[in-house]
Formats: C-alpha cells, sequence, structure tokens
C-alpha cells in the first residue's frame, strides 16, 4: 500500500512539473510571436510614413523585441468608440496610440534611424496632450480629424489590418496617420 502511495506521489510531481514547462513553452511562444510581430509593425510604421530601411536598419528595425500589445489596446479603445459612438474610448486609444509611438521612436533611434524622428516625437506628444492636435467629434457617429482631413478611415484601416494579423498593414496604415498629421 505504501508502495503505491509513493508510485502515485512521484508520479503526481512528475506530470505537474511536466505541464509547467509547457505552460512556460506556451507563454515564450505567444512572447515571441508578438515579439515579431512588433518587428513587422515597425517595418510596416517605416513604409507608411516614407522611411526608406535597408541593409542593417532593416534588420535591426525588425528584430526589435517588443510586445505589440500596447499598439492592439489602443486600436482596440478607438475600434470600441466608434462602433459604440464613445468619445471617451476614441480618446483613450488615441492618447494610448500617442504613448507606444514614444516606444517605438526609441527604438527606431536604437537602430539608427534618424528621418522623422523629432516629426514622430512631437506628433506623440500632442497626441497624448488633452487638447490634442487630432480632434474627436460625435455628430452621428464618432469621427477622428485633424484640420478638416478625416483619419477614421485611415484608423478602421489600421484596427482592420491589426484585428487579421496583417501587422505590416497594421504598421502601413498608422505610419501614414502619422505622415498626414506631420505635413499639416
Amino acid at each position: 500500500m505504501k508502495l503505491i502511495l509513493i508510485l502515485v506521489l512521484i508520479l503526481s510531481v512528475v506530470t505537474s512539473s511536466f505541464s509547467m514547462d509547457v505552460e512556460k513553452n506556451e507563454a515564450s511562444q505567444i512572447e515571441l510571436q508578438s515579439s515579431r510581430d512588433y518587428g513587422y509593425f515597425a517595418l510596416g510604421f517605416a513604409e507608411g510614413i516614407n522611411i526608406s530601411l535597408t541593409g542593417n536598419l532593416r534588420v535591426c528595425v525588425a528584430n526589435i523585441s517588443l510586445g505589440l500589445c500596447g499598439f492592439s489596446l489602443s486600436f482596440s479603445l478607438i475600434d470600441s468608440g466608434l462602433k459604440h459612438d464613445s468619445s471617451g474610448d476614441a480618446k483613450s486609444g488615441i492618447r494610448d496610440f500617442g504613448n507606444h509611438l514614444i516606444h517605438l521612436v526609441h527604438y527606431y533611434q536604437k537602430c539608427g534611424v534618424r528621418k522623422f524622428i523629432s516629426e514622430i516625437s512631437a506628433i506623440s506628444k500632442e497626441v497624448t496632450n488633452e487638447t490634442g492636435i487630432l480632434k474627436v467629434t460625435r455628430n452621428t457617429t464618432i469621427e477622428i480629424s485633424h484640420n478638416k482631413h478625416d483619419l477614421t478611415s485611415d484608423f478602421k484601416s489600421a484596427i482592420s489590418d491589426c484585428g487579421r494579423g496583417d501587422y505590416t498593414g497594421c504598421g502601413v496604415a498608422s505610419g501614414r496617420i502619422v505622415g498626414i498629421l506631420m505635413r499639416q
């Protein structure tokens, strides 16, 4: 009887250790995928804002190791604001978007990207400010605009691409938004 009890205890210890390793492996796989996604997003953003990345710059940006969940959350809030006519959610999402642009600028600088860095930083600061450059208006639906240029469809494109897992496309659309803001 003691032998059976000891065997059951040993078996339960071995099985629980194995399941912990599987959970750790799954978590690291998710983290790895998220890091890869951010690299795709960062490459797309550069394309959308017309930053030419070649050679080592492109490799460095593609290998940026940061989770994409920050931008995903901002797009989720903007999407919620657009769908539910909630200017509060849309504004929070835009503010989040601006905050995460700061991280992108930091990684671009680490990789040696110099073009538009100060402009992207300025846009980021303005978007996060309560009197920011993006206006969220509420007529019959939420509209996101800047100097009479409607950016709602651009944000919807970024949201759609991100939702489909097209992180390069999501980055391109996001880069276009910032590019429009820089030119206004």
